[in-house]
Parts: C-alpha cells; structure tokens; sequence
C-alpha cells in the first residue's frame, strides 16, 4: 500500500480538486473510491472544521493507492476562520 498527500497551491480550488487531478496521472479511473469527510483542527467546539478527501484504488500499474488531499484554500481567503490573515505561509 501507497499512501499519497497532496497539499494544493495557492488560489481557489474546490474540496477534492487537487487529489482527483494528480492522482488521474496515475491512475486509472475505474474502481476507485472517494470519500469526504470533516474533520476538527482541535477539540474545542470552536475548532476549525476542514474536508478531508481519501481515494482508495489501484494504479494503473497494479499497486493498491491511498491518496489524501490537504484542503486550506478556505483559511487563505480573508475572514475564512472568522479573521484576516496577516500571511499565509
């Protein structure tokens, strides 16, 4: 098993944008599973909520793959959390 994290670049991508394309380079399209899920930055109720996108399958080569997408491009946008970013590093 594989596993894969995929952190997109600055701009505007949608949940799940970033890992559907790279993992189309090597993989093929048929038989994999994607799945969405929420998850808490921290255990207080005030934590920020972020998706967190998983596709399972197998490669074009034959070598079962995890690939996991780090979505951010909501806390880069001014007053994404609730504040305006002084930076984004």
């Amino acid at each position: 098993m594989t596993g894969v994290i995929v952190v997109h670049g600055v701009a505007d991508q949608k949940p799940g944008e970033t890992v559907r394309a790279v993992s189309g380079l090597v993989a093929s399209k048929a038989g994999w599973t994607e799945r969405t899920v929420w998850r808490s930055a921290g255990q207080s109720s005030a934590a920020h909520v972020f998706p967190v996108t998983t596709l399972d399958g197998q490669t074009a080569a034959g070598n079962e793959t995890k690939f996991y997408e780090l979505y951010w491009a909501d806390l880069s946008r001014p007053g994404g959390d609730g504040s305006q970013p002084s930076s984004v590093v």
